[in-house]
């Protein structure tokens, strides 16, 4: 009789551990079914806007943009407003009082050469004495040196002068450095000019794209991009270094319309 309800004990156990299990073993079944389908439904979700963002990509691609880069220069010619000028001279003594006496002479020579032409004490730049002494044999004299006068001025005309005059000095004994001896004339104000090259440019750059667009059956469209090179300066030609001639490159992206 015990026997008997203990066995019918251990049945009712065993029956309510397997129910659990089976409870449990659902339970996580249909858990793991629910993350299945969610994950599966994240990768559909994944996979369609992968899809989207590849279909724009590469409907832009085929479609492309069509633009076309044109260039156009401007140059105008412009007479120089400031003017500058170097006269070098060679000294020479063999002693120290000897070439200093020498540079005074010269100094004098060239500076009243120079108020003689008509230039003020503001426009001639005296520059300091220079000297070498020359310790090896055969030299002729034992100190030589050189000294600088820079005339700078904003009368053009009367630097070019000076520079088709220099053979004067010569006549009076003093030799110049040849080196030196070639006026450079300048443009102060470059800004002044500087926005008329830009537009001038961009405008021929623009009548370069419209002629493109009309030959490929296009119309020009809007300003894409847009670049302006540096302010290019040169003389006119060896002759006349005192007219410049300024130059400027634009370089413009346009968008093409049908």
């Amino acid at each position: 009789m015990c026997f008997s309800w203990s066995f019918t004990y251990l049945c009712s156990i065993k029956r309510s551990v397997y129910s659990k299990n089976k409870y449990y073993y659902g339970k996580r079944k249909q858990i793991l079914q629910e993350q299945v389908c969610c994950h599966g439904n994240r990768n559909v979700v994944a996979a369609f806007l992968l899809g989207i963002f590849a279909y724009n990509g590469l409907k832009k691609v085929s479609m492309g943009e069509r633009v076309v880069t044109v260039k156009g220069k401007a140059e105008i010619e412009v007479k120089a407003d400031k003017a500058s000028m170097s006269i070098s001279y060679s000294l020479k003594g063999n002693s120290l009082s000897e070439i200093t006496s020498d540079s005074k002479t010269k100094t004098a020579l060239v500076k009243e050469f120079l108020t003689d032409m008509g230039f003020t004490n503001e426009e001639i730049l005296i520059g300091s004495l220079s000297m070498n002494e020359n310790d090896y044999k055969g030299a002729v004299y034992r100190y030589t040196g050189n000294r600088r006068i820079t005339v700078r001025s904003k009368r053009v005309d009367k630097v070019r002068e000076l520079e088709s005059n220099l053979g004067a000095l010569y006549e009076k004994g003093v030799i110049i450095d040849s080196y030196w001896a070639n006026a450079n004339y300048e443009i102060s104000d470059i800004n002044s000019i500087k926005p008329k090259l830009i537009t001038e440019s961009m405008q021929n750059a623009k009548k370069a794209g419209e002629q493109f667009a009309k030959d490929a059956e296009s119309k020009l469209g809007k300003m894409k991009t847009a670049w302006q090179g540096q302010i290019d300066i040169t003389n006119v030609d060896e002759t006349t270094p005192y007219i410049k001639v300024c130059r400027v490159v634009s370089t413009i992206t346009y968008y093409l319309e049908d």
